[in-house]
């Protein structure tokens, strides 16, 4: 049978991609586009959610800049609504995005899920830990997955990722810009991502639980010369200016560590394909067709 998918979130970089890869009804609150129009999923009943099998979760905030500011603002969106979600399901299989942020600082080790030793940095990683954890103390049929940094290319672009800011500073500036070149980072191409969701909602078993989802685990230093080598500009090595900071993930040493995706590729038998080169191919092939995006502004919300 198949499942019928409502997908939360759908009009943003990660939404606009998975809808060409599911048949899925949408609403999206439309932060990121210039529509007048939207739907915050806060305002959907239990009767709205039962014409669905499989929910997928992909609105919130989504970015450590997004979450600055107001205390109440992540927490409201990432958390109260999260709660209020799970509430209203019943037999429904809800996948939703985590991050790999969660594990906070870990002294550049791999790290599996079984990894609880949580040193939150920021508002964004303390409101996916929580939702995570309300995620296993309920009753629902959860997939919380944990995304590497998400990259690739997309309707709707964000710029301000590893990859993809790579890319977007060799196409503007004729070079790639690097920051912090020893860290260490998870990156899930947005190909695999598509994929993984596809195989947890074509499976018929119950395998509720937390993913880590990643492509590979590779430094900025490595990540920045492969781009580099694929669009044929040289790489240049800035000093970090506090003051810029337009992703904390690229731009400061408060996430170093990789993760292990054995769970995921045991469960479901799944081999990730995406690589620094096919990630950069794939954006340069579809630059001029992606609206260009970013997250680096804080988003109030009440």
């Amino acid at each position: 049978m198949v499942s019928k998918i409502l997908l939360i979130g759908g009009s943003g970089y990660i939404g606009s991609r998975l809808q060409e890869s599911l048949d899925v009804d949408v609403i999206d609150t439309n932060w990121f586009n210039d529509s007048e129009s939207g739907i915050d999923y806060s305002e959907l009943t239990r009767e709205d959610y039962l014409k669905y099998d499989t929910i997928i979760l992909l609105a919130g905030h989504s970015s450590v800049k997004m979450s600055e500011g107001n205390l109440n603002s992540c927490f409201n969106n990432n958390v109260r609504n999260f709660i209020d979600l799970i509430e209203k399901l019943d037999k429904q299989k809800l996948i939703y995005a985590s991050s790999s942020s969660v594990y906070g600082s870990v002294g550049g080790k791999t790290v599996n899920e079984k990894y609880y030793g949580f040193e939150p940095y920021n508002q964004y990683d303390i409101s996916k830990h929580t939702a995570d954890l309300y995620a296993q103390k309920s009753n629902i049929e959860y997939y919380g997955l944990r995304f590497g940094t998400v990259n690739g290319s997309s309707p709707v672009l964000r710029t301000d990722v590893m990859i993809n800011a790579m890319a977007n500073s060799a196409l503007k500036d004729g070079h790639i810009k690097l920051y912090i070149k020893d860290t260490m980072r998870p990156i899930l191409g947005i190909n695999d991502l598509c994929r993984a969701i596809e195989s947890i909602v074509e499976s018929n078993e119950d395998k509720r639980g937390l993913y880590n989802l990643a492509s590979f685990n590779k430094t900025a230093e490595q990540i920045a010369y492969e781009v580099a080598d694929v669009m044929g500009v040289e790489v240049k090595e800035y000093e970090v200016d506090p003051t810029q900071i337009k992703n904390t993930k690229s731009q400061t040493k408060a996430y170093n560590f990789s993760i292990s995706t054995l769970k995921f590729r045991r469960e479901y038998k799944f081999k990730f394909q995406d690589t620094v080169e096919s990630i950069t191919s794939g954006l340069i092939e579809n630059w001029s067709s992606m609206e260009k995006t970013d997250r680096s502004e804080t988003i109030n919300y009440e």
